[in-house]
Formats: structure tokens, C-alpha cells, sequence
């Protein structure tokens, strides 16, 4: 049992804390609500107070023998505390049995103990308590029923058929008169406090209807604030999908107020300007265009869009760190609806396109002259080939007649300075063949001061009468890997260009060739060189000099300070090119005003040195009556081709034409020890002749002749061919060239 005890206490301790308690309102409480802590505060007081009388009038009621009083006051105690604790039961139900039991009270104790009794008290506070906890129509009602009540009363009063009624025989008009002013005053307390009652009721209901709306208009408020927020949070969140959008795009994504400053950026624009897009924008598009094109930013971009409403082109801008960018824009004036105008635009950065297109038409040019250059050596190469032909006969006849001609003879220097100028004649042609050809010679030990005295000779007939040329070449056995024609071009390139550096105002140019030694602090200097031992070409002039930023181009393609008439801008760019190829470098030191100095470093060769050519005077090697088949349809050429053989302790038949040779031979090969042919003639040409004669004796030696300085046919060539002769050849050449072929193969 014990362990039951304490939820049972707990019930019951719960359950008189409910009934104590009073109902609960607060400031939105409605009427309904105020009326049950009304009726609390109107049956708690009314139990303790009404027990209180009770426990009073309970002698006074026995000792008068008002049993029925007293059973009614016991049973309405109860009933009245039934009521207080029966909460469950609805207000009005409650109310109509307090009425109810107020008017058993007040009736039975009028009846018994007449209006001197407490009877009158009850039944006013009846329209009282009705009006105010059921309204007007109850309190009309309540007055009604006293009214009623009182009249019964004071009929019994006059008909004397009440116990108490004698007491009050003598009082029978003032009866009246307190009845009826117990009914006014009744009425005039009752209906108030109805009204009043009424009144506040309406007010609750219409305040209560006023906070209902407001709550709805609150919710409504709340849910259009919770969708504007919604809306607000989804537009930063489409705004944020369209920044990233236009932020993922690798094209130029701007907007531009109508004096052309930026008004937003995506990361495109910013990154080609170098900007962040914070600091992009205000800032005006003119800022960052070449200064040439700031004023076309102004007399036509923005006129354009505000006249027409569109503008597109290609305009040059600078980035932050000073880089050229081309831009390919389409800008469009838009005109909203609400607002001011701005210019919508897009662009693209097209500079490798550009540069590319520029590139073409570099390489274009670069194509054209290469064409012509083409065309101009195969020119040259003809001329070359007709010229050698014309100087084979000057030289070789020349050597004929000084072969003959006595030691003492005084026309002996005459026709040696007629040698002379042939041999430089033919110089100058291989040079022109060199020059006509595609394919790179090839390298061997060159003494280099021979080839730069060469050149120096050649150019002395075009150096201007104003310009002294001084000349120290201390190295007469020094040699370099090296093609001795590009070696040539070398010095007659850095000489023309600093003769054209002087110009007609005249100067001293230097020419120094010497070898150095560079050691490893010297060799540290330069780029691209070893220390070691080298040879050095120093051409220093007296000219106009250069400025650093000219120094730095100079030795680019196609750059050029000079009219276009006085050179292409690939002289020095060659020079560069060569020594380059060569394992050297070039470098060069110039002030403005003060001229320049190009220094050229070669690597040297080491170690034994090659004998030097023979000179012409050394004794040549002559033949021993061998049988030589000349063929050449130059019949001068021919014809001292056949002396000069001839000259040399050979028989030699000529023919004019290669179907007339190879005729001869189809009848008697063995009738030559050995062939030699011009290369280029009609009908057949020398390597078609070698070749038919394979056929026919491939051991019969053909040694092939050629105006072209040596330079071999397309095509292979038929074993039978032993060597190349280059024209125009000197006698101690024919000599050297028969006896090799004329050697076992």
C-alpha cells in the first residue's frame, strides 16, 4: 500500500491546486475569459463570506425554529462549492445555477422571515450578477422576476396571509414605496453594469477582431517580408549565377557609361587590362589606349554610340605592365526603361591573331625577296656561267703566250698584270656563283687574312673618295674551320655598312685582323664563347654611331635605320648568321656621334698547320703523250682548252658538240685514255655524255668541266666521272686535274 500513498497525495495536492488557482488573463485575454476569473473571485469570496454568515444566523435560525432556512442555506453552501470546484462545466450553465440558487435563498427568506431579513439583498444582486455574467437580456430578466417576485409578496402583505405580515399592517404604504425604490434602484444598477458589460464585450470582440486582422496582417506582413527576403536572397543568388556566368566566359564582358568610363568588368577584361574589376571600374577606356588613339576614343567611339547606337572595330590598348593587346569590340548603346543610358559591349583579344597576321605578311615579303633573290641568282649564275667561259679564254691564252713568251721579255709584267686581274675576275665570279646557289659549301681550314685582303681589294673600287680605309693584318697563318666564301661576305658586309654609316661626309675605316687568346675571365664577357684561342676581325669606322635601343636590333631581320633604296635590313642579320654557324660571335660598340666598332671571334685552329696553295711559278706536272678527247661547244674556249693540253705533253682531239664526241666514241673508245667535257651544252650536256659513255667503255676516266664554280648537276652522276674542273681554270689547274684522273681509280 505504501508505495501507492504518494501518487494518490500527489493527484489530490494537484487537483486542489487546480481549484484554488484562479483561471489565468492577460491583456489578450477575451471576455469569456475575464468572466470565468470573475466568477472565481465572485464564488471564493462569496463561500468564506456566505459560511461566515451562515455560522452567524445558524443560532438566530434555530432558536426561531427557521428550520427551512436552514436546510436551504446549508444545501446552497454546497451547492455553491459544487459550483466553484465543477470548473468543467461551461460559464453560463454555472451562472444560471448561482441565479437560481440566489433566488431559492432570497425567496425562501422573504417568505419566512419577511423584508426585514437579508432576502431583499439577494434578490438584487440577481439582475446585478445577471448582467454581468450573461448580459442584458438576462439582467431584464432577473429584474423582471423580482419585480414579479415583489408584487406576489406584496399581495400576501395585504392579504395578510404571510406569518410576518401583521408586523407590517401599519407600514403598508412605505412597503410600496421601498419596493418600488428597490426595483429603480435595482434597475438602475443592473442595467448599467449590463450595458457596460455589453459595451466591453463588443469592444473585446471588435478589439479581439482588430488583433485577429492585425494577426493576419502581421502573418501576411511576415510571409511577404519572408518572401521578399526569399526573393532578395534568390536574386543575389541569380545575380551570383550571372557574375560567375559572365566571370567563365574568356571573352571581354564590360558595360561603359556614356563618357566611356567602365561602370562593371567581368575577369576577362580585367585580367587583359591587370586590373581587379574594383579598381577597372571608373575608370575611362582612354586610360589604357596608345596616346595616338586617345583622341579617336573621344571624336569617334563614344559620338558613334550616342548618334547611331552601335560601334565595332579593332583598337590597340596597354595593360598595366605596358603590353600591347589588340581588342576585337562590338559596344551597343542601351537605353532602359528606368535610368540613365549606358553602352553594353563585348570583345575579344585577337593579338596572336594579329601578330600572326602580321607575321604572314613579314614572312610574305620575306617570301618575295627570297623569290627575287631566287630569281637574281639564277641570273647571276647564267651570267657567271657565259662570263667564265669568256675568261677562260683570256686566261688561258694569256698563260699560253707567257709559257712561250722569254723570261726577259718586256711584255712579260704586261700580260702577268692581265693574269692578275683575270684571277681576280675569276674571284669575283665564284663569288656570284656562291651567291646563286642554295645549298651551303662546305667547310675546310681557311687562312683568313688572304680572304679578308680579297675583299678589301674588292671593295676599294666603290669606297668613296672621302672614307680612308686603314688596314693591320697581323695573322698570315692563321686559319679557322670555315667556308671562305661566307667568310668573304663577313668582312664585306660589316665594310658596307660602315661605309654607309659615314656616308658622303667621308670618315677612316679599320680593318684589324689578330689572334687573341681569351681566358676565362675575358671569355665571361661574352655570351657564347669558351676561352681559348681565337681569331678576331675588328672593323671600326668613324660614322654617325647608334643610341642602345638601335644596338639591340641591329642584327634582327629586315631591321633597318636606312631608306629602303639603300638596303633590306639581312646585311648584318647575315653577318650575325654566319659567325654564329661558325662557332664565333659578334659584337659591337657604338655612341651616337662617336661611330662603331664590330668585333668578329672565330675559333682557331690549332695544331699543324696546312701547307699553303702553290703559287702559279711552282713547276706544274706534264703528261707523257696520253690521248685526251676535249669536248666544248665554246670553240675559244675549246681551242686554248686543246694548246694548254696540248702545251702540257698530250694529244688532244677537240670536239664542238656532245652528239659529235659521243659519235667518235661509239667507234674507237680505245682510242683515249680520258675525256673531259663542258658540262653545259645543246642537245647533250656533259653528265648525259659521261653517262652514254658508261655504257659503252665504263673504264674510260670523264673528267666534266663546269662554268658554274664547280657546283654538281642534280641527280647522281655515272661512276666513270673522276672530277670536276671549275672554269675558268689556269694551266697549273688543267695539270693537276688530268693527272688525278688519269691516275687507277
Amino acid at each position: 500500500m505504501p508505495e501507492y500513498a504518494a501518487p494518490q497525495d500527489k493527484a489530490s495536492r494537484s487537483w486542489l491546486r487546480r481549484v484554488v488557482t484562479p483561471p489565468p488573463a492577460d491583456d489578450s485575454a477575451g471576455l469569456p475569459q475575464w468572466r470565468e476569473r470573475m466568477f472565481f473571485f465572485t464564488l471564493g469570496p462569496g463561500l468564506i463570506l456566505g459560511l461566515l454568515a451562515y455560522l452567524m444566523a445558524l443560532p438566530v435560525l434555530a432558536k426561531n425554529a427557521h428550520y427551512l432556512v436552514i436546510v436551504l442555506d446549508s444545501v446552497m453552501l454546497a451547492l455553491t462549492l459544487t459550483l466553484f470546484v465543477l470548473r468543467q462545466l461551461p460559464l453560463a450553465t454555472r451562472v444560471a445555477l448561482l441565479l437560481l440558487m440566489i433566488y431559492g435563498i432570497g425567496l425562501a427568506v422573504m417568505v419566512t422571515i419577511g423584508p426585514l431579513s437579508s432576502g431583499p439583498f439577494w434578490l438584487f444582486s440577481i439582475p446585478i450578477l445577471a448582467a454581468l455574467y450573461l448580459g442584458l437580456r438576462p439582467a431584464l430578466l432577473g429584474l423582471a422576476l423580482n419585480l414579479a417576485t415583489l408584487l406576489v409578496l406584496t399581495w400576501y402583505t395585504y392579504t395578510g396571509q404571510v406569518v410576518w405580515a401583521e408586523s407590517l399592517a401599519a407600514y403598508q404604504d412605505q412597503w410600496l414605496i421601498i419596493v418600488s425604490n428597490f426595483l429603480f434602484l435595482n434597475a438602475a444598477t443592473a442595467i448599467p453594469v449590463a450595458i457596460l458589460v455589453g459595451g466591453l464585450e463588443g469592444s473585446l470582440r471588435r478589439q479581439r477582431i482588430v488583433a485577429l486582422e492585425l494577426d493576419r496582417e502581421r502573418d501576411l506582413l511576415s510571409q511577404e517580408v519572408a518572401s521578399r527576403r526569399r526573393s532578395e536572397e534568390a536574386l543575389r543568388l541569380s545575380e551570383r549565377r550571372y557574375r560567375d556566368l559572365i566571370d567563365s566566359i574568356t571573352d571581354l564582358i564590360y558595360t561603359q557609361d556614356l563618357q566611356g568610363r567602365f561602370l562593371s568588368a567581368n575577369q576577362a577584361t580585367a585580367a587583359i587590362f591587370g586590373y581587379p574589376p574594383s579598381e577597372l571600374v571608373g575608370r575611362e577606356g582612354s586610360q589604357f589606349m596608345l596616346p595616338e588613339h586617345r583622341e579617336a576614343f573621344y571624336a569617334e567611339y563614344l559620338p558613334t554610340l550616342r548618334s547611331e547606337g552601335f560601334m565595332s572595330g579593332l583598337s590597340q590598348y596597354l595593360d598595366a605592365q605596358g603590353q600591347k593587346h589588340y581588342i576585337e569590340y562590338r559596344s551597343t548603346l542601351v537605353r532602359p526603361e528606368k535610368g540613365e543610358p549606358y553602352i553594353s559591349g563585348s570583345g575579344r583579344d585577337v593579338t596572336d591573331r594579329v601578330l600572326a597576321r602580321q607575321r604572314l605578311k613579314q614572312l610574305e615579303a620575306q617570301l618575295l625577296q627570297s623569290q627575287k633573290m631566287e630569281a637574281m641568282g639564277t641570273l647571276a649564275g647564267g651570267i657567271a656561267h657565259d662570263f667564265n667561259n669568256v675568261l677562260a679564254s683570256m686566261l688561258g691564252f694569256t698563260e699560253l703566250v707567257l709559257t712561250d713568251l722569254p723570261p726577259d721579255s718586256p711584255h712579260r709584267g704586261d700580260l702577268e698584270q692581265v693574269l692578275k686581274a683575270g684571277e681576280r675576275a675569276k674571284g669575283m665570279v665564284r663569288r656570284i656563283l656562291t651567291f646563286s646557289r642554295h645549298s651551303e659549301s662546305g667547310r675546310s681550314p681557311v687562312a683568313v687574312q688572304p680572304v679578308v685582303a680579297e675583299a678589301l681589294d674588292l671593295l676599294r673600287t666603290s669606297v668613296p673618295a672621302t672614307i680612308t680605309v686603314e688596314r693591320r693584318l697581323v695573322a698570315p697563318r692563321a686559319m679557322v674551320l670555315a667556308d671562305p666564301s661566307q667568310i668573304n661576305q663577313v668582312v664585306m658586309n660589316l665594310a658596307t655598312n660602315a661605309f654607309q654609316a659615314m656616308g658622303s661626309g667621308g670618315g677612316v675605316l679599320n680593318v684589324t685582323l689578330e689572334p687573341v687568346a681569351l681566358d676565362p675571365e675575358q671569355a665571361a664577357s661574352f655570351a657564347d664563347l669558351k676561352p681559348g684561342p681565337y681569331l678576331r676581325l675588328t672593323v671600326n669606322d668613324t660614322g654617325q654611331g647608334m643610341d642602345p635601343k638601335t644596338m639591340r636590333r641591329i642584327f634582327e631581320p629586315f631591321f633597318t635605320t636606312k631608306d629602303k633604296s639603300e638596303g633590306s635590313g639581312m646585311g648584318l642579320a647575315m653577318v650575325h648568321n654566319i659567325v654564329k654557324n661558325h662557332g664565333g660571335q659578334v659584337t659591337v660598340h657604338s655612341r651616337l656621334g662617336r661611330g662603331s666598332v664590330f668585333e668578329v671571334h672565330l675559333p682557331l685552329l690549332t695544331g699543324p698547320t696546312p701547307p699553303l696553295p702553290e703559287s702559279p711559278e711552282q713547276q706544274v706536272e706534264t703528261g707523257g703523250g696520253e690521248r685526251v678527247l676535249l669536248v666544248d661547244d665554246e670553240q675559244p674556249v675549246g681551242e686554248m682548252g686543246r694548246d694548254m693540253l696540248e702545251g702540257l705533253g698530250y694529244r688532244v682531239s677537240l670536239r664542238l658538240s656532245g652528239r659529235e664526241a659521243l659519235a667518235d666514241l661509239r667507234r674507237s673508245p680505245q682510242d683515249y685514255d680520258l675525256v673531259i667535257t663542258d658540262l653545259t651544252m645543246p642537245h647533250t650536256t656533259g653528265d648525259e655524255l659521261a653517262r652514254d659513255l658508261y655504257e659503252i667503255a665504263p673504264e674510260l676516266p670523264v673528267v666534266i668541266a663546269t662554268g658554274y664554280g664547280g657546283h654538281l648537276p642534280q641527280g647522281e652522276l655515272p661512276p666513270n666521272v673522276r672530277l670536276l674542273l671549275s672554269k675558268p681554270y689556269t694551266r697549273r689547274e688543267m695539270a693537276q686535274t688530268v693527272r688525278r684522273a688519269l691516275e687507277p681509280a
